[in-house]
């Protein structure tokens, strides 16, 4: 399956493909150096879609060939080191998954940037959770998230 036929468009936001792991048959050829992972549920719907689609747009990505965007249906498992090393990731940025779904053994401190050899990581709260936080005018997830990522992409 090509990358075209794998992807998610939303005609209003900046084409950033989403990719389920479920279809997901090949991984682009490019580097990837973001990589971006949250739990897709089906009451969610694509309202998340265009809610990470704003959150770039806000931050210094130069192209949608920047970011890879994975979604993972709930209780699914990755193993996260062949995908980052295959993509050429850098920053890697978790929403709501724990880390041993992802194979990763730490134990992260939500909206703190730490590193685990030349990658740098950000786990937050579910993606769900903040952007439902953001429509009632909350900020004690996502004012957290956005320092955190914009010292992330400080540091190019």
């Amino acid at each position: 399956m090509s990358e075209k036929q794998n992807k998610i468009w939303n005609p209003f936001v900046r084409d950033l493909p989403v990719y389920e792991l479920a279809t997901l048959r090949e991984l682009p050829s490019d580097a990837r150096p973001t990589v971006v992972i949250w739990e897709s549920r089906p009451e969610a719907g694509e309202a998340l879609v265009p809610f990470l689609h704003k959150i770039f747009e806000a931050l210094p990505v130069q192209s949608e060939r920047e970011v890879f965007l994975l979604a993972l249906t709930p209780g699914q498992r990755l193993g996260l080191l062949v995908l980052l090393r295959q993509l050429q990731a850098r920053r890697i940025i978790v929403f709501g998954i724990s880390p041993p779904r992802l194979g990763l053994a730490v134990a992260p401190e939500k909206y703190e940037l730490f590193r685990l050899g030349m990658r740098r990581y950000l786990w937050a709260d579910d993606l769900q959770a903040i952007r439902e936080e953001r429509e009632a005018g909350g900020r004690s997830m996502s004012g957290p998230l956005w320092k955190a990522l914009q010292t992330m992409f400080k540091e190019r």
